[in-house]
């Protein structure tokens, strides 16, 4: 918190960055995006946990595909790897398989679908659907 004090009477726009993290809409995918990165940037490791227990993963929206794919990496970053599995399996369900694609090596690992239970699919040909 010391560090937080120090930057902000330095920069007035990390005080307000700091700030935002407990303030933040955690429904808005470019917000949580833009707010990890520069608590990030500052490294306001403390903010970044205040913004992280809020749980941004379960509760943003899945309607803004560009800051949607972006967000997993972030949420890794920041050490939340459960945020980021929990981002990347709500993708599918909310029609946004082709987002969750895009995520980390997900296209090579479910290039032949994904499973009710979230498992990549198993291997097929047009053969095995006869």
């Amino acid at each position: 918190m010391a560090r937080i004090v120090r930057l902000a009477r330095e920069n007035p726009r990390i005080a307000q960055t700091a700030r935002a993290a407990a303030d933040v809409a955690v429904d808005d995918p470019r917000g949580v995006l833009r707010l990890l990165d520069s608590l990030g940037r500052a490294g306001a490791h403390e903010q970044i946990a205040v913004l992280l227990a809020r749980d941004p993963a379960a509760h943003v929206a899945l309607d803004d595909p560009f800051a949607v794919v972006w967000l997993p990496g972030s949420l890794r970053e920041a050490g939340a790897h459960e945020q980021h599995t929990t981002l990347a399996d709500r993708l599918p369900t909310a029609g946004q398989f082709d987002t969750f694609l895009d995520i980390d090596d997900y296209r090579e690992r479910f290039a032949f679908g994904r499973e009710p239970d979230g498992s990549p699919a198993a291997p097929w040909t047009w053969d095995d659907l006869q």
